[in-house]
């Protein structure tokens, strides 16, 4: 959704049952399928709204709220905080400022960096201060 929302800011049609097989689920008319229940559980979570004529998705996912996290297990939830956590090493800072500065001289905008970043197992601390320290808005 995301990469089709690059490239379609304002929003694109995506066909359902296409996009539930390649996702291995099952699609069809009706809410009883697994593709269905999964966008229900989207909106459910915060992460999109219906709005007329479709979906409209976040293209940044807030953190996970406390009563979920409250359901979650000890050690996916022991995960989630050191993913999220303040604290990050000089070697993931380091690697995360030069993925950054490569990906910003090539004319990517911080958003998109970030998103990469966060893709290729950057930490959130970690990518939020690389592309700060890459990052110098003209004014």
């Amino acid at each position: 959704m995301v990469t089709g929302l690059d490239r379609y800011p304002l929003g694109y049609e995506m066909d359902l049952s296409e996009t539930a097989g390649m996702l291995g689920l099952a699609y069809g008319i009706g809410t009883s399928n697994s593709f269905t229940k999964a966008l229900q559980r989207c909106v459910l979570f915060g992460v999109s709204q219906p709005v007329p004529g479709g979906l409209a998705v976040r293209r940044k996912v807030p953190p996970v709220a406390g009563r979920h996290l409250a359901r979650m297990p000890d050690s996916l939830r022991a995960m989630h905080y050191q993913w999220q956590t303040r604290e990050f090493t000089l070697t993931e800072l380091q690697r995360g400022r030069t993925l950054a500065e490569v990906m910003m001289s090539a004319g990517d905008d911080p958003e998109s960096v970030e998103r990469h970043l966060l893709a290729v197992g950057v930490s959130p601390a970690a990518a939020a201060e690389a592309i700060s320290l890459t990052w110098s808005p003209t004014v």
